[in-house]
Order: C-alpha cells, then structure tokens, then sequence
C-alpha cells in the first residue's frame, strides 16, 4: 500500500499555493502558542485583582459569579429546551431536577440505617411498639 506523496516547498511553489501554505503555517504557530485558556487583557487585569482578594472575599466573588452562571445557563436553557431531540427530554429534565434539588439544599441521597443483629428481646420490643391498625 502506498503512502502519502510529501507535498513539498518545490510543488506548492509550482501550483502557485506557496503564500497561502506560508500563511497557514504562521496561523497554526499562532494558534499553538495562544492556548484555549488564555485571557485577553481585561480578564487577565481581573484575574489579578481576584488574586490580591483575602479567602473569604474570594468565595463571596466566586459565588457570585457562579451565580450569575447559573442564570444565565438557565435562561438559555429555556430558550433551547425546543431544540432538544425526545431522546434527550429524559436526560436534561434528570439534571435540571437534580440541580433544582441541589440549588434547594434538598438531600441528593436519602440514606435510611438499618439495625442489625437484633435480640428476640429487642425484637419483641421492636413488634410491641408498631401501632395496631383498628
């Protein structure tokens, strides 16, 4: 099986494409150097003055804006929700009530403890305290 032919500098010069390969190459170095994650200048000047902020006054910003998140996510949710194939309805009304629930303070997990190892005597005790329907 034969491999692919190297373009090389000689044949993009012959199908006039050297400027646009020189051009792409300079944009792809470009782009490996910015990395998604880079700040432009004014959140760069921000995330400065996040760094001066004491613990406490950093959590009250962060809460804030995680705030400020939440309803702006859930405002474009709602005006999505249409959007959504009906084999995705299940799936993002499970998250939404389980973000609801958690925005609430509601438990996630009910957890229920079970007794073990009872004595007759306990178990007795146990029987005699159910109340009787009747």
């Amino acid at each position: 099986m034969a491999g692919r032919e190297k373009v090389t500098a000689r044949k993009l010069k012959n199908m006039e494409m050297a400027e646009i390969s020189q051009a792409s190459d300079v944009v792809a170095k470009l782009a490996k150097e910015q990395n998604e994650l880079a700040l432009g200048d004014e959140f760069e000047s921000m995330a400065h003055a996040m760094g001066d902020l004491s613990a406490s006054e950093f959590l009250v910003n962060t809460i804030g804006k995680q705030r400020l998140l939440v309803m702006i996510l859930q405002n474009k949710a709602i005006l999505t929700a249409n959007e959504l194939k009906p084999r995705q309805v299940p799936a993002a009304l499970k998250y939404a009530s389980e973000s609801l629930r958690e925005t609430q303070g509601d438990a996630s997990q009910h957890v229920q403890a079970a007794k073990r190892n009872f004595t007759p005597e306990q178990m007795q005790e146990l029987l005699k305290s159910i109340p009787k329907d009747g």
